[in-house]
């Protein structure tokens, strides 16, 4: 019999490492990562070119034209494309963040075979049919439309400028008219700037065989090259002076309040130890957080808080739903919490939570092949260091009460606060 007053026994964690990559520069110009591991007969093929939102015409464009891309292409109907991706019981998706279009294949060994000429056509030489089109956008228009009655949508579009600048091109909220204004042509000439071989970095994991890796490299070397990789254009934020905006959303039941702070780039030596205070103030179920405002004061059922690193620039963001009338304690509580994890010294007990809840999520990245490549890729992406991963572990293992409390003084200060609240608020 378990005996459930008596909790259970906990070990300390071993080394955690990645294990390393292979990485080959295929004559075509294409750099093809790979990784063979894992128990399973499965491999994954992800894709990445620069160019993203904002190097299209306007931010519907890259995401438009991700979406296209399986719905026609090289003469074979999007009905055909889905036919023979399922009939090998692959799975293919494909999107676009700020700088970088993606595409993922993953698949079975036993039936990748063959699937190297529909990839290349859909890559290289989608057809973008009008009435796909259409369909798509009045969908993704509706889809947006819709985003915009919810507080939570509100509250971060009024949070961007904040934090960003009020001019800078992350902030600008998307509109009607941006929708309006896709064509194919516009969709044409951002394929011919992003999808390029030049610009392509390819990521293969999973249990690797011969002929998939054979298939694949077939696939990338005769990829096309001729055109130059896409020029990416990064604008650094410029954070408004602290201040609270109020959206009204009359009706609303639940407010959502966001909550940021400038902070490092990733490249700053406080920016890992940063992150673990952050974590420490609201980034898991016993955070400083959820514990006061959820599990004491009842002011939420969730709220969150996490640091954010891009190209641009880094911030602090807290983030939570909560009925009208809580609003201002959940901004009040939140600064208290703030201020008492930068005056007083974390305990003994929370600090070994904070520790292990660390090296758990670390654990995750090496769960798997396809988790490790995932950090691999989010790395090459976003420029970071070769040894990012392995100074993380070493700080989870030895981040003290007083490098918190450091962190949360230099970097947490309420009054640096930019807060936007959209729901029934008076503005």
């Amino acid at each position: 019999m378990i005996d459930r007053a008596v909790a259970p026994a906990t070990y300390p964690i071993g080394q955690i490492e990645l294990p390393r990559l292979d990485k080959e520069i295929l004559p075509g110009g294409v750099t093809l990562y790979t990784l063979d591991s894992g128990d399973i007969d499965v491999n994954q093929l992800f894709l990445t070119w620069k160019g993203g939102e904002f190097e299209a015409s306007n931010r519907v464009v890259a995401a438009m034209c991700s979406s296209m891309l399986t719905e026609g292409a090289g003469g074979m109907s999007g009905a055909e494309i889905a036919e023979r991706l399922d009939f090998r019981g692959a799975i293919l998706r494909a999107e676009a963040n700020s700088h970088h279009s993606l595409l993922s294949l993953t698949c079975v060994n036993s039936l990748a075979g063959g699937l190297a000429p529909t990839l290349s056509a859909i890559v290289e030489r989608p057809d973008f049919p009008a009435d796909a089109m259409a369909m798509h956008l009045e969908i993704k228009a509706k889809q947006h439309l819709q985003s915009l009655s919810k507080v939570a949508t509100l509250s971060r579009n009024a949070l961007a400028p904040l934090i960003m600048g009020a001019d800078h091109p992350m902030a600008r909220e998307i509109s009607t008219e941006d929708f309006e204004s896709v064509t194919r042509a516009s969709l044409v000439d951002f394929h011919e700037k992003v999808y390029t071989g030049a610009a392509c970095k390819a990521f293969l994991s999973g249990r690797l065989t011969e002929s998939v890796r054979a298939d694949v490299k077939a696939f990338l070397g005769q990829m096309s090259c001729r055109r130059p990789a896409c020029e990416v254009e990064v604008v650094p934020f410029e954070a408004m002076p602290p201040q609270t905006v109020k959206v009204n959303q009359p009706g609303a039941l639940q407010s959502a309040v966001s909550i940021a702070i400038p902070a490092v780039l990733r490249s700053h030596p406080d920016y890992i130890p940063l992150r673990f205070a952050v974590m420490a103030l609201g980034g898991y179920f016993g955070s400083r957080l959820m514990r006061n405002i959820r599990e004491e004061k009842g002011y939420t059922y969730g709220i969150h808080a996490a640091l954010y690193g891009t190209p641009e620039g880094s911030y602090v963001i807290i983030k939570a739903q909560c009925a009208n009338e809580y609003v201002e304690p959940v901004i009040r509580e939140t600064a208290v919490e703030m201020e008492r994890l930068a005056g007083e010294r974390m305990p003994d007990a929370e600090l070994q939570r904070l520790r292990l809840h660390i090296q758990a999520s670390l654990m995750e990245t090496v769960d798997s092949p396809f988790s490790i490549m995932d950090y691999y890729r989010t790395r090459e992406l976003v420029g970071l260091p070769a040894d990012y991963f392995a100074k993380q572990v070493r700080f989870a293992r030895e981040i003290d009460a007083d490098t918190i409390m450091a962190m949360a003084r230099r970097y947490l200060d309420p009054s640096q606060m930019r807060i936007a609240v959209a729901g029934q608020v008076e503005c």
